[in-house]
């Protein structure tokens, strides 16, 4: 009498376990697969979209060359207003010092930088107006409140930026953010005959601008 193949026997039953330890491999593999381009966008460095953000509630945030720019807003001086401050961070990406250069808006008006340009050293982080004694401060633009101001950003490697800021009041976070320096620091000294001629500018020259549409445009050096 002879005995059955118990080897052949076991023959379905491996099959069915390795097919079904196969489609588990694949589908894995695919789940894998499908979020390689989910995680790409997060590693695309500062060019990712990202880092290209438009005007919001939270203020301005784009980049040229190795600097960014983050939360840029115009804080509305509660004294005068057509007086703003900068509220902005500078963030330096990069292994060569560079510096923010100059300012100027669309309107056009008086822009006056502490210290006449603001180093940004390689690999730094760097504010105006909020915990800091680094100020921009605009006199001479009539806009209206939460309206825009083109904003040209030049520095001195990086080359050029131009953007819609946000006008907002010096209330909530940006309380006693001002052009007279008291976000939490020392104001940039500023002689008498400076104030005068920019209370003159205010009063002589200043406009009014309609809605500006928010846009980002760079130059790069």
């Amino acid at each position: 009498m002879s005995l059955p193949n118990r080897g052949h026997a076991r023959l379905p039953a491996v099959n069915r376990i390795s097919r079904r330890g196969s489609g588990k491999r694949i589908a894995v593999l695919a789940a894998g697969i499908a979020a390689v381009p989910l995680l790409a966008g997060c590693f695309n460095g500062f060019a990712a979209q990202t880092s290209n953000q438009p005007p919001s509630g939270d203020g301005l945030s784009t980049e040229v060359g190795a600097i960014q720019i983050r939360s840029a807003v115009w804080v509305r001086s509660p004294q005068n207003p057509a007086a703003f401050t900068l509220s902005a961070t500078f963030v330096n990406t990069g292994q060569t010092p560079d510096a923010l250069a100059s300012v100027t808006t669309v309107p056009k008006a008086s822009v006056e930088i502490t210290g006449a340009t603001i180093p940004l050293t390689k690999l730094s982080v760097t504010r105006t107006a909020y915990n800091s004694n680094l100020f921009v401060n605009l006199n001479g633009a009539l806009v209206p409140q939460s309206n825009y101001i083109q904003t040209t950003f030049t520095f001195a490697k990086a080359g050029a930026v131009t953007g819609s800021v946000l006008v907002v009041p010096s209330e909530g976070i940006y309380a006693g953010i001002s052009p007279n320096g008291t976000g939490g620091s020392a104001a940039p000294s500023q002689s008498p005959s400076a104030s005068a001629s920019a209370t003159a500018t205010t009063s002589a020259s200043a406009t009014p601008t309609s809605t500006a549409k928010p846009s980002v445009t760079a130059t790069t050096r």
